[in-house]
């Protein structure tokens, strides 16, 4: 089974881009959480913290989308570069508001700062699998190994903040995202024979997202992320509410490892169904996949059901990623990845929050019927937008 990875890392220069993306991406989950242990130390308020981080999440959609445009347009090295350097401003910023008491609002800005220039390593990377192994079948592996690293990303990281900002002080764990963000972004900017060449087209004008798929796609990482921010808020609760708050990380853990277990099979085998196919059939499974959660009453009938529900997560997220390919001009290709990316930081924010009510006002065991509507929602978005989604299967 891993056989597909171990040729993929033999591709010249793979190794070296894929280990430097891994380590500056994993500031992408640090810095929201990191951001609110250091604003709540900070200012002593919940409230201003968590508006902080969702004033990172805002920026980032709204500039990561834009960030893989100009990529496109001028090549990954000259514009990670800058992007990185106001980032690294932004996140000082962050720093020295906690630092010197400064007043709420140099919080936001430098929020606002922070998250709009935060690059997008997962699309970066993407860029250049696409770039090595595109046409092939093993550029699905690739993709699989990128889902399985994401999911990897996103279990250390908040373990590795929390721990430095509870044990040390609250600046450390952002300022050691920073310092990932530097040593990735750095090492990776500097691997030009790997870098994907800019291809000019004078006839290309717009956004990717105005491709029609592409919306669709968009739609079901809304739908994905959603699925993820509601597990998140209401296993934490779920647990609490059995007595066992402690259990919340390792179910949470075991999510992610049943995730990336799929994801390794799914991307070593050779398919024959189309993507366009496919992501229907993983949408429906993530559907059916989200109905256990809310039906588990107790901690051994959760643990089988977050096994279950995990399974379904990373297949979608490579098949999506894959039908960007089919979908986008190669002129939009790093655009096109990062409208994923953000659409799937939206959908985590939107389930965190309206999960976050639902358990406010009913119980965690009930939020978790959040979930099956996010999954209900991509669902649904693939099977209108399935003729869009099909022509550009057949084209690739």
């Amino acid at each position: 089974m891993f056989a597909p990875y171990a040729d993929i890392l033999r591709t010249p220069g793979a190794r070296a881009f894929v280990l430097a993306g891994f380590v500056g991406r994993l500031p992408m989950a640090m810095i929201g959480l990191g951001t609110v242990l250091l604003v709540r130390a900070a200012t002593g308020s919940y409230g201003v913290a968590g508006g902080v981080s969702a004033t990172i999440a805002i920026a980032n959609a709204i500039g990561a989308p834009q960030i893989g445009r100009l990529v496109d347009r001028f090549g990954q090295r000259r514009v990670l570069l800058p992007a990185m350097a106001i980032h690294v401003a932004g996140v000082a910023g962050l720093l020295l508001a906690a630092t010197l008491d400064a007043p709420t609002v140099a919080f936001f800005l430098a929020a606002f700062v922070a998250g709009g220039a935060f690059p997008s390593f997962g699309s970066l990377v993407r860029a250049r699998w696409t770039n090595l192994l595109g046409g092939t079948e093993r550029l699905q592996t690739a993709y699989a190994l990128e889902s399985v690293l994401d999911e990897l990303v996103f279990t250390l990281g908040p373990v590795l903040v929390t721990l430095l900002a509870t044990s040390i002080a609250p600046e450390v764990g952002l300022a050691t995202g920073l310092g990932f963000l530097l040593l990735g972004g750095l090492s990776f900017a500097s691997l030009r024979a790997t870098e994907p060449p800019v291809v000019r087209d004078r006839g290309r004008g717009g956004s990717a997202i105005r491709t029609p798929g592409l919306v669709v796609l968009a739609l079901v990482l809304v739908g994905l992320g959603g699925v993820f921010g509601t597990i998140e808020v209401s296993m934490v609760a779920f647990a609490d509410e059995h007595g066992r708050p402690a259990l919340s990380g390792p179910l949470l853990a075991l999510h992610a490892i049943s995730s990336g277990l799929a994801g390794i099979a799914y991307g070593a085998r050779a398919w024959k169904l189309p993507l366009h196919r496919r992501l229907q059939v993983a949408l429906a499974l993530l559907f059916v996949g989200t109905i256990p959660l809310a039906l588990a009453d107790t901690i051994p009938l959760m643990v089988g059901a977050i096994v279950v529900s995990g399974l379904t997560i990373s297949p979608t997220l490579i098949t999506s990623f894959a039908l960007v390919e089919a979908l986008v001009p190669r002129t939009a290709l790093t655009e096109g990845f990062a409208w994923l990316s953000t659409s799937l930081g939206a959908g985590v924010a939107i389930g965190l929050a309206v999960a976050g009510h639902v358990v406010d006002a009913t119980s965690g065991h009930r939020a978790f019927t959040v979930a099956i509507a996010s999954s209900l929602l991509g669902a649904l978005a693939v099977f209108a937008g399935r003729r869009w989604l099909a022509a550009g299967a057949a084209a690739r």
